[in-house]
């Protein structure tokens, strides 16, 4: 039977000032010159995890998201074992409903706030869908009685715009 090792943990250098208390912070690229850095909007596209952080060699490891590898992981709230979940904008892992919309973790103990759980890796931060509420009648633009009439419809196709495009990024499909 073939077998395979998984990659990581690998080195890595960070323009932040880590701790002990770091162990666990999904960590993203474009620190300071080039390096990885602890993940700082909800936003971020997640990199990895910090594996390991030793404070007398200043040896700093982390493992790469989706590898399917299990790592510990720091938690920004409560979460349900098999639960999926995100980054949140201090790095932290919360449950799917809170975080971004990038799922990169299933949790496979439960914990709270501050918490170090077992996670497995997602084969990849994975998008999930976004809710827009479209206020706009089909036809009214066009049947309109009066300016004002299709002033407030044209109101209501921007607000739609506006949503989908807020949406959009919450979602980071879209950089604007």
């Amino acid at each position: 039977m073939q077998s395979y090792a998984l990659p990581g943990p690998f080195h890595f250098t960070t323009g932040s000032s880590l701790t002990a208390a770091s162990r666990g912070l999904a960590l993203k690229t474009g620190g300071t010159a080039g390096n990885l850095d602890v993940v700082s909007a909800a936003t971020d596209d997640p990199k990895g995890v910090i594996d390991e952080v030793d404070l007398l060699t200043s040896r700093q490891t982390y493992i790469p998201l989706g590898t399917g590898q299990v790592a510990k992981v720091r938690l920004g709230g409560t979460v349900a074992k098999f639960a999926r979940g995100k980054i949140n904008s201090a790095g932290k892992f919360v449950t799917e409903a809170t975080g971004n919309r990038r799922v990169c973790v299933v949790f496979l103990e439960a914990g709270v706030d501050g918490d170090l759980v077992d996670a497995v890796f997602c084969a990849g931060p994975t998008r999930t869908g976004v809710a827009v509420t479209d206020g706009t009648t089909n036809g009214a633009a066009s049947g309109a009685a009066d300016l004002a009439a299709l002033k407030a419809e044209t109101e209501l196709l921007g607000d739609a715009v506006r949503a989908l495009l807020a949406s959009l990024r919450d979602a980071a499909i879209i950089d604007t």
